[in-house]
């Protein structure tokens, strides 16, 4: 039964207004859909100007005039955590690539922790070859700027999309159906605060631009035969390896909205829709298994932070106005950039203030079931991004704790910087379509959608104009006012002038003026948003990124791990709240502090790290190093700390730190807070004694110190190799961080690990030479990738056994 519903394709279904149109020399058949005008119907054709390889044209040329630099090598992004978390982990990522080897340990942060397993690292996203095989820095730049190109040829594509069968049959139009909507949405999602923003995290931007595809190719799938549903899944799972799960949420959220739509208004067959849909997840699910199970193994092993759930950088309670005069309120940082305060995930969710008129447009004269949806998206997504100052972020968060891993509230603004392009799309197609001599008798008893739309332009100016008003009077930040009123001025230009194309273009018959008027209006849409913010995407020099310099400088030797640097907090403190005008010099200043994850640039191990998880107890020892009173100098020394920063460009030798390999310790078994206490205690001696939990005296005899010693250690991504003499049993000590997937092996025989130290590791050798062998054996991964490989062998034989059943049909 599966499989015939697969295969009946339901744009086949007979229908009374079937009738023959003629499309170029083809003559193919199309359902009327009379709830489009007959412009909007005839902008299907092919000769329409704005078709996606002109659109594609017109959306890479605006790239290249925002970033040309960017893009010809000269430039490269560093702003926040493009620079501090992004690129160092492009870099370690091509570095292990490079050396044969799948990163799925990282033993340079944290004492050590997964790291494919960490899902926004961009392990196993296909698209990550870009940068791995391409020049840094370069290719990670090109990397981001590519997936803005596909964001917005995503929505455009989305945008325009009608539902078709594969034998070319065409009915009603799922969006809009029209090419200049479609361009319309294509650059409104491509270009806005947030999505622009977005370019300094590839594993956000690439879930983002993947949206619009997922939802396209997941509408398609459930129209047509297998070989769409086979597609989507294929963009579904590129999607999830993306590690953006926010945004993964938010595009499976519509897509389950749009599949309840769909069951509601019997479109289609309701046993179609459910196993295709049941199908569609399974393969999704099952491409991405390598990845989702060892981060959920890893998810439930993991830290909780201490703020999820607490509603943390949320969107202050004027940010709607943010929406239509972006620096309201806003401090400028030294770097250029424009910030809320208290508020630093975005620096912009500015969507363009001719795309919000042309939304509130949509919401008036356009009665589709999908324009209602986007409206309630919209109005849901800025509510909950207000945090607990709109009262539903508390409530979601009581009632549904599973979702406290969106520790942001702003993060909502996904949802309408989504829903905004299509509902743009939707006033586009509408004005597009009705003449305007027919304008004023749209609908009786109710004002012309001329003068209506005059009026939305009026208040929204005026509302421009106010917060101008306000900003003079309360001055905010020490703000200048030219900045602020020049950008007032701007949006104004940028509200009232597709309007007026929008209305030249109800009257205009001339091909090559309609032509003019319709490039005209994307290109405004994109100079609103270039012009929103100044300098929301500083770069600097490609220099900046040189390998091994601050190693260089700090004598430090990277060719052994047996030492760690450690970053005091109040270099931390400094590094985090200080930002300095000149990007080199402020760039290099947090590369000399090892701040978030500069470290893997210079192949520096330390017990800090910037990563969405860790491993808990390595994390509170972490903790209490970090803000004690007094820096506890023997734990130091077990973790192998051989330098400690007393300022940014200034660290302190410490030569008593011990290698990350030791044995010979007398075994103290104890409990967690004895353990605890002990470690930080400053008369602790590493050499000496090593703690063990409670439950390993029943199987370890040891009692006293061993006459011992390590003759040779190894260390690597995913191997610890360490060869000891021993005059008689004894522990060996490694300070690695403990986790249950690392396995060991004593002269190729399994062995027990035990925590030691609260979150280290040790195992028990015997007497004599031996060889020691930690490997990071990850089940989940090897599991989830035999169930990818599957699945992906599965939909291409699907794709191929479709197509061949295609050409047999022509025939």
């Amino acid at each position: 039964m599966a499989q015939d519903v697969l295969r009946k394709p339901l744009s086949l279904q007979a229908h009374p207004a079937l009738h023959d149109c003629r499309m170029g020399q083809t003559s193919i058949p199309v359902l009327e859909d009379t709830s489009l005008p007959a412009r909007a119907r005839e902008d299907v054709r092919p000769d329409a100007w704005l078709n996606p390889k002109r659109f594609g044209l017109m959306l890479g040329l605006f790239i290249l005039a925002l970033f040309p630099g960017v893009i010809f090598g000269t430039q490269t992004f560093f702003f926040r955590d493009y620079g501090i978390f992004g690129y160092p982990l492009a870099s370690y990522h091509r570095e292990c690539f490079w050396r044969g080897e799948l990163p799925l340990w990282n033993p340079l942060s944290n004492c050590g922790l997964p790291y494919l397993a960490q899902w926004n690292t961009l392990t196993l996203y296909p698209l990550s070859l870009i940068y791995l095989l391409l020049p840094l820095p370069w290719s990670l730049s090109f990397f981001c700027l590519a997936h803005l190109f596909l964001a917005g040829l995503g929505m455009y594509f989305l945008a325009l999309s009608w539902t078709k069968s594969v034998r070319g049959v065409l009915r009603s139009p799922v969006w809009t159906g029209s090419h200049l909507a479609a361009a319309v949405a294509g650059f409104a999602f491509a270009f806005n605060g947030l999505t622009l923003n977005c370019l300094m995290w590839p594993n956000n931007i690439a879930g983002l631009a993947l949206m619009p595809w997922v939802i396209w190719r997941v509408e398609r799938g459930w129209e047509e035969g297998p070989r769409e549903l086979m597609l989507a899944a294929l963009v579904g799972g590129l999607q999830m390896l993306s590690g953006a799960p926010e945004i993964i949420l938010f595009t499976w959220l519509m897509v389950v909205l749009l599949w309840v739509g769909k069951m509601v208004a019997h479109e289609i067959p309701r046993s179609s829709l459910i196993w295709r849909m049941a199908i569609m997840v399974a393969f999704v699910a099952a491409l991405a298994a390598a990845q989702l199970l060892p981060f959920l193994d890893l998810l439930t092993h993991s830290e909780r932070d201490r703020n999820f759930g607490t509603g943390t950088w949320t969107m202050p309670q004027w940010g709607w106005l943010n929406l239509v005069l972006p620096l309201f309120k806003c401090y400028q940082s030294p770097s250029g950039p424009f910030f809320q305060p208290r508020q630093g995930w975005t620096s912009s969710y500015y969507p363009g203030i001719a795309i919000l008129a042309l939304a509130v447009f949509a919401g008036r004269f356009v009665r589709q079931r999908g324009v209602v949806l986007l409206w309630a998206l919209t109005l849901a997504g800025l509510w909950i991004a207000l945090g607990e100052n709109g009262y539903v972020y508390t409530f979601i968060y009581k009632a549904l704790p599973a979702l406290g891993f969106i520790r942001f509230p702003i993060k909502f603004v996904v949802l309408v910087i989504f829903a905004l392009p299509l509902l743009a799309a939707f006033a586009v197609a509408r004005m597009e379509s009705v003449p305007r001599r027919e304008t004023g008798s749209a609908q009786a008893g109710t004002p012309s959608a001329e003068r209506w739309t005059i009026g939305l332009v009026a208040i929204l100016s005026a509302l421009i104009l106010g917060c101008l008003a306000y900003a003079y009077w309360h001055p905010f930040a020490k703000a200048t006012w030219s900045t602020l009123c020049g950008n007032a001025v701007m949006r104004l230009v940028c509200l009232a002038v597709p309007f007026l194309i929008l209305f030249r273009l109800q009257v205009a018959r001339d091909s090559h003026v309609r032509t003019g008027l319709q490039i005209a209006l994307v290109s405004c849409l994109g100079l609103d948003a270039w012009t929103h913010a100044p300098n929301q995407n500083p770069t600097v020099t490609p220099g900046v990124y040189g390998l091994r310099v601050v190693a260089r400088e700090m004598n430090f030797n990277t060719e052994s791990p047996a030492t760690r640097a450690f970053m005091s907090r109040t270099t931390h403190d400094l590094l985090y709240g200080a930002m300095i005008p000149d990007p080199v010099k402020d760039f290099t200043g947090r590369r000399f502090g090892l701040f978030g994850n500069c470290n893997l640039l210079d192949h520096v191990p330390t017990p800090d790290g910037f990563y969405s998880l860790y491993l808990p107890e390595q994390r509170e020892l972490w903790t209490r190093m970090f803000f004690a009173t007094n820096f506890p100098g023997p734990l130091g020394d077990f973790l192998g700390i051989s330098r400690i920063s007393t300022n940014v460009f200034d660290w302190q030798t410490r030569p008593s730190a011990r290698p990350l390999a030791t044995i010979g310790a007398r075994p103290v078994f104890a409990d967690h807070a004895d353990t605890i206490r002990a470690l930080m205690n400053t008369k602790f001696n590493p050499e000496q004694v090593v703690y063990l939990p409670r439950e390993a005296a029943s199987s370890i005899s040891l009692t006293n110190r061993s006459s011992a010693e390590v003759l040779a250690s190894s260390f690597s991504s995913s191997a610890v190799n360490v060869r000891t003499s021993a005059a008689e049993p004894a522990l060996l000590v490694v300070a690695q961080s403990y986790y249950h997937r690392w396995k060991a092996y004593v002269n190729g025989k399994p062995v027990k690990i035990w925590r030691a130290n609260h979150a280290f590791q040790a195992v028990e050798v015997p007497a004599g030479e031996s060889e020691v062998k930690f490997v990071y054996e990850d089940a989940p991964f090897r599991c989830g990738a035999i169930i990818s490989l599957g699945s992906l062998v599965a939909c291409l034989i699907a794709l191929f056994r479709d197509r061949n059943d295609d050409a047999t049909d022509s025939k």
